[in-house]
């Protein structure tokens, strides 16, 4: 998966610095929040819970971003009709834009959109699960820069992917309350 998309947005991203404003243009950003599918099923098992990653980006133009980005959320839970142990990982490997203004010097609400790559694994008695489908990413964010370089950032987002591993389709998406912190380079 990251063989595959890795060398795309990192080449994205190289293409995209000749266009780059003065200043400082690139970030890196830290997150947590909290995981809460969209899936009923999904919550039946697994009941959701934390989701960690991170993100770089480069501006494109005073307000505007591209964005890369990893999560990793992992969880043991037990099969509805059964009872027995499985557990799930889902990493999703996202890119796309993003746009923010100042409405004051400090604080800079934006919205992100984008798509993902979503790896998953599920393991359970009845055998192993590996595979990744595409999927949507929105998010909304409000940071606050604590002076040029740090910031930290309230964000909510939501995801949406639709699985089909064994003929059962699955709903890997769902609503991420938030927030981090990174620095501007």
């Amino acid at each position: 998966m990251l063989r595959r998309f890795g060398p795309l947005a990192l080449g994205l991203l190289l293409l995209a610095t000749p266009l780059l404003p003065a200043g400082k243009t690139l970030y890196l950003q830290a997150r947590g929040a909290i995981f809460f599918p969209a899936d009923q099923t999904f919550r039946d098992i697994y009941q959701g819970g934390a989701i960690w990653g991170g993100e770089f980006g480069a501006a494109i133009a005073p307000n505007v971003s591209l964005w890369a980005g990893v999560d990793y959320f992992s969880k043991s839970g037990r099969l509805v009709y059964t009872g027995e142990e499985t557990s799930l990982r889902i990493v999703p490997l996202g890119a796309g834009l993003k746009v923010g203004i100042h409405i004051t010097p400090a604080l800079r609400p934006s919205l992100a959109v984008g798509v993902g790559y979503f790896q998953y694994q599920e393991r359970n008695s009845l055998g192993t699960v590996e595979k990744g489908d595409v999927g949507f990413i929105a998010r909304a964010g409000l940071s606050y820069d604590l002076n040029e370089t740090f910031f930290v950032a309230l964000e909510g987002a939501y995801t949406a992917c639709t699985a089909k591993p064994l003929r059962i389709e699955a709903s890997l998406g769902g609503f991420h309350i938030g927030g981090g912190a990174g620095f501007r380079f």
